[in-house]
């Protein structure tokens, strides 16, 4: 695989990755085991995590005013999600790697409910940023969320209550003053009536939901 690294060349007209795929399969699931998008098993599963990625990146694409059918390498006038092939390269070793902790608990794994979830919630997974610059603004804006009355609901999700719209768009303002150059942050404003329909699940258990913080009036 090493080897492979220093051979690769734009366009990959020796078909290193092929090569490098047959490696990396194997030692993942065994030197019988053939990639085929057709089969099932641990096959089929690979295929419904790399949906799910696929179909998260798409949406983000559209949602940032780009085109997923403009692609950069991926090419075919009958794919129209080329762009987010693109953008999902790096991301498949995460499913890889659940497909794998999957496949080490039940070899003759099917795709059920069960083994969906590990992959749905990917959504929602933080992700940890390996350059300091990246984490460390990262950490400066959390605190500053936090410092602005922001509190943690669930993972990489925030909330906070107003009094008004008036006082929410205050500290919306305030979020993209404080936003990481890189960072990505999605806004969505609900009255007290629809936060009190949320539904809040942990595991199989339906757990009582958040009270709405009372408004503290001064006279």
């Amino acid at each position: 695989m090493d080897k492979l690294v220093t051979k690769v060349r734009s366009g990959d007209k020796t078909n290193c990755e092929g090569v490098a795929a047959q490696y990396y399969w194997k030692a993942l699931f065994g030197k019988d085991f053939v990639r085929n998008q057709n089969a099932d098993g641990i096959n089929a599963i690979l295929n419904y995590g790399y949906s799910i990625m696929r179909a998260m990146i798409a949406r983000s694409i559209v949602a940032s005013g780009l085109h997923p059918a403009l692609g950069l390498f991926h090419k075919n006038q009958y794919n129209s999600l080329c762009l987010a092939d693109d953008l999902m390269e790096p991301l498949r070793p995460w499913v890889d790697a659940i497909a794998y902790n999957l496949y080490l608990q039940n070899s003759e794994i099917k795709i059920t409910k069960e083994t969906k979830i590990p992959f749905l919630n990917l959504l929602s997974k933080n992700v940890r940023f390996l350059n300091k610059k990246m984490r460390k603004d990262y950490t400066r804006f959390r605190k500053l969320l936090l410092e602005d009355g922001f509190v943690m609901m669930q993972y990489s999700v925030y909330m906070r209550h107003s009094s008004s719209n008036e006082n929410a768009q205050v500290h919306i303002n305030r979020v993209k003053v404080c936003l990481p150059p890189d960072g990505e942050v999605r806004i969505i404003k609900i009255t007290d009536k629809q936060f009190g329909r949320i539904e809040v699940f942990y595991g199989k258990k339906r757990q009582p939901i958040e009270r709405a913080p009372e408004q503290l009036s001064f006279f």
